[in-house]
């Protein structure tokens, strides 16, 4: 899904109320209005970046999904791009932007954006570890797309235990598993999937599995069976040899 996050700004009142430990009121007065005037300069030089990041990052996704503009990606691309140079550790932009490059078989370029959303994830707040987790999943579906499946099965490992009800990093943990024909591994996370995040997603997996299970019996018994045919036959071949001495 696409990302629509507001941008985080520091406002020119939290400026004013900032206190410097240690000085006492009276004292040091030429320093503390020196430093508090460049504190306030500093807030609004920042206030009026993140502004404009937040300015280019909503014309970003307009052209992105053609909100009130007509869609293009190429344009969106553009302005998320100046958005991240105004500020590199934007979630947002560095998501969509990924996203984009991932819709366009760029899977090269949407890793180096997924691994920068994921890193920058951490400025979320309380929502850091589901947009980490999203940025991860992203990077393990490109890195599927590149066939480097180890890379891509950790990621979404990472994912879903980040956050254990994301039902996408769940189902596409399982088909990792599914793809390699790891069964029971399969089964296990199966059954976590449905008891963590429930969706009938995951219902193509179950007639997979059952199918897969009842050919590894089946695999199972006739080895068995050839081994008791084998043993039987070298068994014969023994008492043969032993009466033609």
């Amino acid at each position: 899904a696409l990302l629509r996050v507001p941008l985080l700004s520091v406002s020119m009142a939290a400026a004013l109320r900032y206190r410097i430990p240690g000085l006492k009121i009276g004292e040091m007065r030429m320093r503390t209005c020196t430093l508090t005037l460049v504190i306030l300069v500093y807030c609004a030089s920042v206030t009026r970046g993140q502004d404009t990041a937040q300015y280019l990052f909503e014309q970003g996704y307009s052209h992105q999904v053609g909100e009130g503009v007509e869609r293009d990606t190429k344009r969106a691309l553009a302005y998320y791009a100046e958005a991240i140079r105004l500020e590199p550790t934007l979630y947002a932009p560095l998501y969509n932007a990924a996203f984009i490059y991932h819709g366009q078989g760029n899977y090269a370029q949407a890793q180096n954006y997924f691994i920068k959303a994921a890193k920058s994830a951490s400025a979320m707040g309380r929502d850091a570890e589901r947009y980490e987790a999203m940025a991860r999943n992203g990077l393990g579906t490109c890195f599927q797309m590149l066939e480097k499946y180890s890379a891509a099965e950790k990621q979404f490992d990472i994912a879903r235990r980040m956050r254990s009800d994301y039902v996408e990093a769940h189902y596409n943990y399982i088909n990792i598993l599914v793809r390699e024909e790891r069964t029971n591994e399969a089964v296990a996370a199966l059954k976590m999937a449905e008891k963590m995040a429930p969706s009938d997603r995951y219902d193509r997996f179950k007639g997979l599995l059952a199918v897969k299970k009842k050919e590894d019996r089946l695999g199972h018994v006739g080895g068995l069976v050839l081994f008791i045919l084998l043993f039987f036959a070298y068994g014969i071949y023994l008492k043969r040899s032993k009466r033609s001495n």
